[in-house]
């Protein structure tokens, strides 16, 4: 029997197809189309752009995505599911304003998370496991800095200060903290929206120092051994410094471009990367203050992102990522 080219490259694509479904990343539950008019967006870069939501369907069911999901999601160490709305995730509870539902929403999947889906018309695959976690998200914006690429699906759930606590106890504190000051722990952030990069691990020969010996530093300011890092929003040079010794793609091309995005990005580094968070010491060493507040601040992102991985099982998680 002669097999023609046409018929070779179509087995080919099937077999490809079908390695990727069998793929540890659990997979995409499918695509939604909201009904509802584009909301207005807080974020600038998106408002003056407007929304493209026949390219953001057209990258959630694309071949990258499935590889950068693969690639990401296989770090965490249960089944990872995507299910996409296409614009407004209002009906979702999705949306990004607070009378809409809010970012960060946490469902038992076996009963609230599979009710929900079933509402809004995803097919719910045999497969899926009691102890999986799926992750509803909407788009609709295919602007490179809001790109909703595996990486920042994860990053838009960290990108706020409404995290819930079931999920990571004390992550909502730590993240106005690090993002707006120590005195904003209840900051409302419906007005605001930070513009976070898709953040990819460093190359694998990175000169990643431990850095022991950073030098002594004088006591932390009133006790607090992040003092040095509140409010990186406002912080220009302490803002450089943390940049300068994170090994995450974003931050080795600049394109972290707010305070509050750091902890996100080094939470995503941690939960999605081989190797998990890493910090490069070197550029700080002269800085023993920033120094010794960066150690601090890996070793509280290393155990909330353990809370994460264990507290995650079988949810459902709802977020905005543009």
């Amino acid at each position: 029997m002669t097999i023609t080219e046409s018929t070779l490259r179509r087995i080919i694509r099937e077999e490809a197809k079908k390695a990727l479904q069998e793929m540890p990343y659990a997979g995409s539950l499918g695509i939604k189309k909201s009904s509802r008019p584009n909301w207005e967006s807080f974020t600038s870069g998106i408002s003056a752009a407007g929304p493209n939501r026949a390219g953001a369907e057209k990258y959630a069911r694309s071949g990258r995505f499935k590889t950068l999901a693969k690639k990401h999601f296989d770090n965490i160490p249960y089944g990872v599911w995507t299910a996409a709305i296409i614009g407004d995730g209002s009906d979702a509870g999705v949306d990004d304003e607070p009378e809409m539902g809010k970012r960060g929403a946490v469902l038992d999947l076996n009963s609230e998370g599979r009710q929900l889906l079933d509402r809004l018309g995803f097919q719910i695959p045999a497969q899926i496991g009691k102890n999986d976690l799926v992750i509803l998200y909407s788009a609709m914006t295919t602007e490179i800095d809001f790109l909703a690429t595996p990486w920042m699906v994860l990053h838009s759930i960290f990108d706020s200060n409404r995290m819930s606590e079931e999920l990571v106890p004390g992550y909502r504190e730590l993240y106005s903290h690090i993002a707006y000051g120590a005195d904003t722990d209840d900051y409302d952030e419906s007005d605001w929206d930070g513009d976070g990069e898709e953040g990819e691990e460093g190359d694998e020969d990175d000169d990643i120092s431990e850095n022991r010996d950073v030098g002594d530093s004088d006591d932390d300011d009133d006790g607090d051994p992040l003092a040095p890092l509140s409010n990186l929003t406002d912080r220009a040079k302490e803002f450089d410094a943390v940049l300068s010794a994170l090994t995450m793609n974003s931050a080795r091309t600049s394109q972290i471009g707010s305070g509050a995005d750091i902890l996100p990005e080094m939470m995503c580094q941690e939960l999605i990367t081989r190797g998990g968070l890493k910090i490069n010491f070197g550029p700080v060493r002269d800085n023993p203050k920033i120094a010794r507040a960066l150690r601090e601040l890996a070793a509280r992102v290393k155990k909330m992102a353990a809370d994460f991985r264990r507290n995650a099982q079988g949810k459902l998680i709802a977020t905005a990522v543009n």
